[in-house]
């Protein structure tokens, strides 16, 4: 306050000295017309030699430049109210015109010599010229409102220097550097100054996610820059190609390119495809292959793993008859790995068994001890002839199981010869550049199927001793990959590098649940965005970080305008500039690891790395010949295995039904030569019991047999004690329940 008062006092000091130049002017230039009417002063002739020996008064443009200094230098720095209505080119063009013709007067007194003319445009001009500088002082000109958008504040310094290693990517990009004003058709417009540099991934292991909409240049500049770079170096490969065949032409390019990288092994490589929807580009592989089901609970997992892919949602949560579903498909996956060393332990196997009439499958499965605690709820709605609930239960299995079962499937997902693909794809004798297909049209019917090979070589590629691997998945949401936290969290040791992309951070918690999604975003550390809805935007903006922002404020208030800078805390890249962001622009931050240290991780700018002429190059079919006769010829072949198989299996069981009444019988007959009293001639024979069905009188024999005879048989005398009765009456009754219990032979012919 005490600074506004000084300030001013030197004003009013100023225009007094600015008028006291004016009347000196008119006065000295006018000076015989005010002589000759006795208007003069000793004193004021004695200021006039003053400034005449100065040379102030040689010409008449000398004093009115000295008002005009004064002017603008009391008037144009005070800090007096701003007007933000004021328009700039208006203010110095009324202020141009006022300062020329407050030095025009100057040429009356050449012209004219009219002192009252002359007195009365210089006092009218200076009062325009106070009134114009007035408005040019009140003109808010300043950078606030020239930078608008506060580009200038989001500049931040960039990496501009090329980190490699083994396993790093690098994409080249250009950020701005700078703002520089432009003046365009009369507007001041902020001209961005471009610099490049290198967004360095030299710690891909740590896993990498890429964001963007539809179109926002995700797969074009990341995604097939990741894929180049890695075949480059000789990496093993699985790659989810949502658009088949997108993404494998271009790495069959590359790999086509780059075939020498792979010759480090001792070998070319082997560039592989799994297509369910055109088999003809299709290798085939066996995802559950008895190898690769080493316990019960690989089996279990990888039976979530298909009903997860039906239905993501039911990830988040099970109800009874999914759970029952997941059983019992578990129990008959186990037993497919089991029978005959695994010989069918194949997806397609596993669906044509499922279908199998309850009463055939139950007793199948029911007859291995230890598939029991799968199937116990099963057989025991079975005895109790609860038949509702058991068909709801195994018909959850059924239906879902059965939508999957398509011709191309079928052959696909079997290798009767055991030539298919390897999913170990990163061992260092057949190192693999794997490509698992997807097509939009048939999403939801090859999700499963797609979703186990993914999950299986997730598993199982995550092991030492192994090759540098990429596991690529775009739009990853599209499918459900069992496992996928654990292969994040622990696959850095054994250099497998995971790349996900996906449209938006939503679409993660619609698919996987947001626990999971959270899970999955905390872990990895390589971060990109591109083009974002705004609540993916906030948490991608939160991810890049803060920097220190230098914030202008202006206040205009009735007496002055006063102008305030601080310094805050914000965000790099703001959210509303990634939902934003336009094509090919992306952000992001990156990690380094201890030999390699990045200084600068975040990271924006436009990102367009150099492509190859790849028109040219397509993946070729993998079985040209193969039609749908084919195709049906290995369904059928799959149908008569486990037609077969459940025959046998039931005639085994009844095999050792017959058994065990024949040990039965054993027993009993045992039992009775244990007492003397019982004539063995009477005990029925082996034969007889058997179910010998070539001999029809053995049946009659048990049909009519006279128990009443028998009981005369085994009559005990008077003298025999109570204890030997009891023993004798107890060994009666158990015999008759026994040959109670043995089924009419005639009916079991007529059911084989």
């Amino acid at each position: 306050m005490d600074d506004k008062n000084q300030f001013e006092k030197y004003k009013g000091l100023g225009m007094l000295l600015a008028m006291i130049f004016l009347l000196l002017d008119i006065y000295y230039f006018n000076y015989k017309f005010f002589h000759e009417v006795g208007l003069h002063h000793g004193l004021f002739d004695t200021i006039i030699k003053f400034f005449l020996k100065m040379g102030f008064l040689k010409s008449p443009f000398y004093p009115k430049l000295g008002v005009i200094l004064m002017s603008i230098f009391f008037v144009m720095f005070d800090n007096g109210k701003k007007n933000v209505e004021i328009n700039k080119n208006d203010a110095i063009f009324f202020g141009v015109i006022t300062t020329v013709l407050f030095l025009s007067t100057s040429l009356i007194v050449f012209m004219y010599k009219n002192v009252f003319l002359y007195s009365i445009l210089v006092l009218g001009s200076y009062a325009l010229l106070i009134k114009s500088y007035h408005a040019l002082h009140r003109l808010f000109d300043n950078a606030l409102m020239k930078d608008r958008y506060n580009k200038v504040n989001k500049i931040f310094p960039q990496n501009t220097e090329l980190i490699t290693n083994d396993m790093s990517v690098n994409i080249p990009f250009t950020f701005v550097k700078a703002y520089k004003q432009k003046k365009i058709k009369d507007q001041i417009v902020m001209e961005p100054v471009f610099e490049d540099g290198y967004i360095n991934f030299v710690s891909p292991e740590r896993a990498t996610l890429i964001l963007g909409k539809p179109g926002s240049g995700k797969s074009y500049s990341f995604n097939e820059e990741f894929i180049r770079q890695w075949i480059l170096k000789g990496f093993a490969f699985i790659n989810y190609d949502y658009k088949f065949p997108t993404l494998t032409n271009f790495a069959y390019f590359y790999y086509l390119k780059y075939k020498s990288s792979y010759e480090n092994y001792g070998n070319k490589g082997r560039f592989a495809c799994i297509n369910i929807s055109d088999p003809r580009y299709s290798d085939r592989c066996n995802p559950i292959h008895r190898r690769l089901l080493k316990s019960k609970q690989e089996a279990i997992d990888a039976v979530y793993t298909i009903f997860f892919n039906l239905d993501k949602k039911s990830a988040q949560k099970q109800d009874f008859f999914q759970m029952s579903a997941m059983s019992i498909t578990v129990a008959a996956l186990w037993f497919l790995r089991e029978y005959k060393n695994g010989i069918y332990c194949s997806f397609p196997h596993l669906i044509e068994l499922i279908q199998k009439p309850d009463e055939k499958l139950l007793t199948i499965l029911d007859s291995y001890p230890d598939l029991r605690y799968f199937t116990s709820a099963f057989t025991d709605a079975l005895k109790k002839e609860s038949f509702e609930q058991l068909s709801g239960q195994t018909a959850s299995a059924r239906i879902p199981l059965g939508k999957c079962a398509t011709d191309e499937m079928f052959w696909v997902m079997t290798d009767p010869d055991d030539t298919g693909v390897n999913l170990k794809v990163n061992l260092p004798e057949e190192v693999t550049i794997l490509n698992i297909a997807n097509n939009p049209e048939t999403q939801k019917t090859n999700a499963p199927a797609l979703g186990l090979y993914l999950s299986q070589s997730a598993k199982l590629v995550n092991d030492h001793g192994r090759v540098p691997c990429a596991f690529h998945v775009d739009e990853f949401p599209t499918t459900y990959i069992h496992g996928l936290n654990t292969l994040i969290a622990t696959a850095r040791s054994n250099k497998v590098c995971t790349v996900l992309s996906a449209q938006d951070y939503t679409q993660l918690i619609l698919e996987y649940g947001k626990e999971t999604a959270d899970s999955i975003f905390n872990t990895i550390d390589n971060i990109v965005t591109g083009k974002v809805a705004i609540d993916t935007a906030k948490k991608m903006s939160e991810a890049i970080g803060k920097i220190n922002y230098t914030t202008q404020s202006i206040s205009i208030n009735q007496d002055n305008t006063s102008t305030s800078f601080n310094t805050q805390r914000d965000y790099i890249v703001p959210p509303e500039d990634i939902s934003q962001l336009s094509q090919g622009e992306f952000c992001g931050v990156v990690s380094d690891n201890f030999k390699q240290k990045i200084e600068l991780k975040a990271f924006r700018g436009d990102v367009n790395p150099p492509k190859d002429d790849m028109s040219n190059v397509k993946f070729p079919m993998v079985y040209p010949d193969l039609d749908e006769e084919m195709l049906k010829q290995n369904v059928r072949r799959i149908q008569s295995e486990i037609n077969d198989l459940v025959a046998e299996e039931m005639i085994r069981i009844e095999d050792e039904r017959q058994d065990a009444i024949a040990a039965e019988h054993d027993n009993v007959r045992h039992s009775l030569e244990q007492n003397n009293n019982l004539p063995f001639q009477d005990i029925p024979n082996e034969e007889e019991l058997v179910f010998n069905h070539d001999i029809e009188e053995n049946n009659t024999e048990i049909e009519n047999y006279n128990f009443d005879n028998f009981e005369e048989n085994i009559t005990l005398e008077d003298e025999d004690s109570d204890d030997e009765k009891d023993d004798m009456e107890y060994q009666q009754k158990r015999l008759k329940d026994f040959l109670s219990s043995i089924p009419n032979i005639n009916d079991l012919k007529k059911k084989e």
